[in-house]
This record gives C-alpha cells, sequence and structure tokens, in this order.
C-alpha cells in the first residue's frame, strides 16, 4: 500500500515536487512560502479557493516583473 501510494503521490505531484526543489535551492523564504500555500490548500476548509486567487496575484506579479524588470525583481532577489 505505501509503494502505490508513494508512486500515486509521484505521478500527480511531481511539477510541484520540482517546483519546490528548484525555488528551495534558490531561496528558502519562497520555500516556506510554497510550503505555506500548499497547507493552506490541503488543510484549510476554503483551501481550494485560495489557490485560483493565489494563481492571478503570482501571474500579475510576473508580468510586473517582465514589464519593468531592475524594478519589482530587486524586491525578490536574494541578498
Amino acid at each position: 500500500m505505501g509503494r502505490e501510494h508513494g508512486l500515486f503521490c509521484l505521478g500527480c505531484c511531481w511539477a510541484p515536487m520540482l517546483l519546490m526543489f528548484a525555488a528551495g535551492v534558490a531561496n528558502p523564504a519562497w520555500m516556506g512560502a510554497l510550503t505555506l500555500v500548499m497547507v493552506v490548500e490541503q488543510t484549510a476548509p476554503t483551501g481550494q479557493r485560495v489557490v485560483p486567487l493565489l494563481g492571478i496575484a503570482l501571474a500579475v506579479l510576473g508580468a510586473v516583473v517582465l514589464a519593468q524588470p531592475p524594478g519589482p525583481a530587486a524586491l525578490f532577489a536574494p541578498r
């Protein structure tokens, strides 16, 4: 049962796992933020409602960073 569940989890969650690994290597603060989002999504009663809003907010932030590379990107650069 453990192996089957592990393979199922790996099959459906490989993209978030890869993102968490990359974020954790790049910046531990982003790793913590992503972990918090995933915990809220899985445990909070309104978790499924929070995720689309967060996705929209991150897409807008990405557009801002692309539109003005030196400005907002400097806020998230490791020091």
